[in-house]
């Protein structure tokens, strides 16, 4: 029995690049929600693993694409100001 299907694998990963930096903490407790209540079972332990592997990837690709985003919007890193 497989539980955790593709199309739930590209919704983890549309949820933490589509949603800004909301998506990305959804993605990460929906995914340890679901591992730590399929992890009991023999059945869905392998599904467990996966759905938690997948979520926190999902969260690095989310963390790295939308802090490219922002590292762009805000013109690189901050530049000190002297004051004279």
């Amino acid at each position: 029995m497989n539980k955790f299907s593709d199309g739930m694998k590209l919704g983890l990963y549309a949820a933490a690049i589509l949603v800004p930096f909301v998506g990305v903490w959804f993605v990460v407790i929906a995914s340890s929600v679901l591992f730590y209540s399929w992890r009991k079972s023999p059945l869905t332990y392998h599904d467990a693993q996966a759905v938690n592997r997948h979520g926190w990837i999902a969260w690095i690709v989310g963390v790295v694409v939308w802090g490219a985003i922002a590292f762009v919007a805000f013109d690189g890193m901050p530049r000190m100001v002297i004051i004279r």
